[in-house]
């Protein structure tokens, strides 16, 4: 299902309405054309399997495949200060069976506890646990991947331990669940005084829904959920930390009547008005941890155009020409970082990106340098005005006429250099409406110099679309069809009308990826998608929501 028209009538919130309204507002996510991860399907992901023991395996026999010293294969782990690494559940094991997903809902959620984690691909084994392997991560999605981005290779998942090498690994690696040939999205239907509820009492991290504040309880949350394997800097000098096992998470607000309150409503009683009155996007951690969220109100998004319903009238059943004028739809166009996968609402070039916290947590200082807009047209300017202020010297009499035609020169490359700053400045704001770049970097920090979110090759979105002209390209981009987008695969959790209808894994509290030490520096633990409070990423766009409204 396409984007449509936002609906004027209030919609009462039953289970089959809602499951229309997820679908009526998926986003379009546009991906940057070196990005090599993809949403893959967070079941695939769990199915992992391969067939080497680990070194600390008592059942491995000689005749068995080598131990893995990276100890790979999806496995649910914990590591304990008295007993080290421990396997609790998942691969390899002796029958050679995948990670239950009732194992993950069964993991401690107590806070005392070790914080349990996935373990898919393991750790580079002379990092001392402080290294993943984010080229095998790829490998196990390249097939689905190399369908989004034609730019990259197909490597099938069993060639190899590295990439590249055609030598066939000792783990014999296999995903019970296949990945889809479409990029997999979940979304969530939860009340957002739901999330008031859940702590009575303020953590003291800076991100509590005050229960005396009810002023945003009426609202409906409908929260969108991507998956990726890893995250990775986009390049050199990005100071971006690599991952294994990444949530991010796109929310929208809608105004309803008929309730309020901290507790899930009964949906009779219940309307939805349309459209959505904010949308809240993940952007990463800051340096305590916390979530980091953009809020934006509805109407100051970027949505896919659609025909009014008078245009179709007019045309009937006939294609519409590219030319017609046509009103913003239901679906919300995001820009998906590379490498970072953070969301931005918009292009972005060479601009320093502060995350919505604490702003006394960047160092300013990094974002000073050549990314930094208008940093090398300013030093070229000061150049010039140092070389004019030293050129004659009237008290040499001897070079008195090199001095004169060195001033004049230098007057006359002045002169050239400014004409090209000025035509330069004049074309700026076209150049920066057709392709635009970010200089964000870290997970946590900008640092500068970095291009992402610029949404120039593959985009997923609720349905295939005939591209503008200017945003035609050649061959087939993400899907069968040979336009640049691919569908998404939708999942619905609606905890209004079936709060207990999901997933097993769906809240499970740990690690979605290794477990680092932290000794490298490079490597950052994997993310969350809900935490033992039982506040998901969904709770945290709605805590930066009233953040931002409380800031006006």
């Amino acid at each position: 299902m396409a984007g449509r028209l936002p609906s004027a009538d209030k919609v009462p919130a039953t289970a089959e309405n809602l499951r229309e309204l997820a679908f009526a507002y998926l986003p379009r996510l546009r991906f940057d054309a070196d990005e090599r991860f993809f949403p893959v399907s967070p079941e695939a992901y769990l199915s992992h399997t391969g067939a080497a023991p680990w070194p600390e395996d008592a059942w491995s026999e000689p005749d068995d495949v080598l131990p893995d010293p990276r100890r790979r294969g999806t496995a649910l782990c914990i590591v304990d200060p008295a007993t080290g690494l421990t396997r609790q559940a998942g691969a390899p094991n002796v029958h050679g069976r995948p990670l239950n997903p009732a194992d993950l809902a069964a993991s401690p959620t107590d806070g005392g506890a070790p914080l349990p984690f996935l373990c898919f691909a393991g750790w580079e084994p002379d990092s001392a646990r402080g290294r993943g392997d984010a080229d095998y991560l790829a490998a196990a999605f390249s097939e689905f991947a190399a369908a989004m981005n034609p730019a990259l290779r197909w490597i099938p998942f069993d060639e190899s331990t590295q990439p590249g090498t055609g030598t066939r690994p000792p783990t014999l690696p296999q995903l019970w669940v296949p990945q889809p040939p479409a990029p997999t999205i979940w979304a969530e239907v939860e009340w957002f005084g739901h999330y008031r509820g859940l702590l009575a009492e303020d953590p003291g991290d800076g991100t509590w829904l005050d229960p005396s504040d009810a002023r945003n309880d009426h609202y409906l949350c409908l929260t969108y959920y991507v998956f990726y394997a890893a995250r990775e800097p986009s390049g050199s000098g990005d100071a971006t930390r690599a991952c294994e096992g990444q949530w991010e998470a796109a929310t929208l607000f809608f105004e309803t009547a008929g309730a309020d309150g901290t507790e899930r409503p009964v949906t009779a009683d219940v309307t939805v008005l349309e459209p959505p009155v904010w949308a809240s996007v993940t952007q990463g951690r800051d340096l305590q941890g916390r979530y980091l969220a953009e809020t934006r109100r509805w109407s100051d998004t970027e949505r896919t155009p659609h025909p009014t319903a008078v245009e179709i009238a007019d045309r009937g059943s006939a294609v519409l020409p590219l030319d017609v004028e046509r009103a913003p739809s239901t679906e919300l166009v995001l820009y998906v970082g590379r490498g970072s996968h953070r969301f931005h609402f918009e292009r972005l070039r060479d601009s320093p990106w502060p995350p919505p916290g604490e702003l006394e947590d960047i160092d300013w200082e990094d974002i000073s340098g050549p990314g930094f807009p208008g940093y090398d047209p300013f030093a070229v300017a000061g150049e010039i005005g140092w070389a004019l202020e030293d050129e004659i010297s009237p008290d040499d009499p001897d070079t008195f006429w090199e001095d004169v035609w060195s001033f004049f020169a230098s007057i006359l490359v002045g002169i050239v250099i400014l004409l090209a700053l000025l035509v330069a400045l004049l074309a700026w704001p076209f150049y920066a409406l057709a392709d635009l770049f970010d200089s964000t970097t870290g997970d946590d920090l900008p640092r500068g110099g970095r291009e992402e979110a610029r949404g120039d090759l593959t985009e997923a979105a609720g349905e295939s679309y005939l591209p503008e002209e200017d945003e035609r390209q050649d061959g087939a981009l993400g899907s069968q069809s040979g336009h640049a987008s691919a569908p998404f695969a939708l999942t619905l959790v609606d905890r209004l009308n079936a709060p207990d209808d999901h997933p097993a894994w769906w809240n499970y509290s740990g690690r979605w990826g290794i477990e680092v030490s932290g000794a490298d520096g490079t490597w950052q633990s994997g993310t969350q998608r809900v935490d033992r409070a039982d506040r998901s990423l969904g709770y945290f766009t709605a805590y930066w929501l009233e953040d931002h409204v409380a800031d006006g």
